[in-house]
């Protein structure tokens, strides 16, 4: 007897829970079917970013190096036109790495799901860390911490 009463405590108790949640669950109903295909075309394009931010690391590297081997060059020698080349390389090559990325990535959108690539002036001049981008989106007009995505899948 004492058994049957710990399992009624028991499923009472779950049914309480499920209660509590099922607020929470009624807009999963909401979403399209196809937002699961989307997050594993999201999921599949990580190998893209991870290559892309590969590339960028190491270019970034390779003009930081070319910059201190040419002031070093500059100060042994007295000759700053080594230095003042490397800096005119060095913007050269961040404005290359900064169109590189800007063709290779997407943003998605936290509130709507929308992908999206940003402006050229958005996409420089906004906050942004390793994995996100704050940026308005152009389906809900939300600024939002977007999510970045390889664009190689889909066209933009």
């Amino acid at each position: 007897m004492q058994e049957f009463k710990t399992e009624i405590d028991a499923a009472k108790e779950s049914v309480e829970t499920i209660k509590a949640l099922q607020p929470y669950l009624s807009h999963l109903n909401d979403l399209p079917i196809t937002s699961i295909g989307e997050m594993g075309d999201i999921m599949q394009n990580k190998k893209d970013l991870r290559n892309t931010r590969t590339v960028l690391f190491a270019a970034g590297i390779a003009i930081d190096i070319v910059e201190v081997v040419a002031f070093v060059v500059s100060l042994r020698t007295g000759q700053w036109g080594w230095f003042i080349g490397a800096i005119v390389l060095a913007v050269l090559g961040a404005t290359w790495l900064v169109n590189f990325m800007y063709h290779r990535v997407a943003y998605v959108c936290p509130n709507c799901g929308f992908i999206f690539r940003p402006t050229k002036k958005a996409f420089f001049f906004s906050a942004h860390t390793l994995a996100t981008r704050k940026l308005k989106c152009p389906n809900c007009h939300e600024t939002n911490s977007c999510l970045e995505i390889s664009a190689n899948a889909k066209e933009y």
